[in-house]
């Protein structure tokens, strides 16, 4: 019996150990390869499961992550509903822990941006917006451009309505990464 139980807390341990080990690139570009295929964002979603609820916010935004992904994939009205409302809930909860992870505010942008009127998820645009445009205004370039910051960039730059005050600070990490100043996406 003992043997059982430490058998147990071993395995407990080690997937805790690897859920800990999720850096914050990996998560990135395994979300972004799961987000136009329905087998990747099913193999992602599992993968987060390991992922505690005390876990660092950005694995928790990214386990929220799988599961709004799993709602895009799903085909069931039902379904699509129950994962959003999972997902939303997980993202909102590692925001709450983390309020200025530019990273986790990009996410609830992005999802927010591309929610469907009838969910009613759209509270935090601006003040993500202007988080956004304002960490694109601090990035040093001179020092190679942060994939984060390369891709709230093309994302900003592909919504095609930024204001004049938006302008200069996502043009300048544009016009840096198309002069091969070491984007990193």
């Amino acid at each position: 019996m003992r043997l059982g139980t430490a058998v147990v807390v071993l395995l407990v341990v080690v997937c805790s150990a690897h859920a800990a080990s999720f850096s914050e690139q990996e998560l990135r570009d395994e979300y972004y390869a799961s987000e136009s295929s329905s087998k990747a964002s099913d193999k992602f979603y599992e993968k987060m499961k390991s992922v505690a609820e005390d876990a660092p916010p950005v694995q928790l935004g990214y386990k929220g992550m799988s599961a709004l992904l799993k709602s895009k994939h799903s085909i069931n009205p039902k379904n699509k509903l129950s994962y959003f409302s999972e997902g939303k809930q997980l993202l909102e909860q590692a925001i709450s822990r983390a309020p200025e992870n530019v990273e986790l505010r990009f996410l609830r942008y992005g999802v927010q941006d591309n929610a469907p009127f009838f969910l009613d998820y759209t509270e935090n645009l601006k003040e993500d917006r202007k988080a956004l445009v304002s960490y694109l205004a601090s990035v040093d370039i001179n020092n190679g451009i942060p994939d984060l910051a390369s891709r709230i960039a093309q994302y900003l730059n592909d919504q095609g309505d930024l204001s004049s005050d938006e302008q200069p600070a996502v043009a300048r990490i544009s016009d840096a990464c198309k002069k091969g100043n070491s984007c990193q996406s």
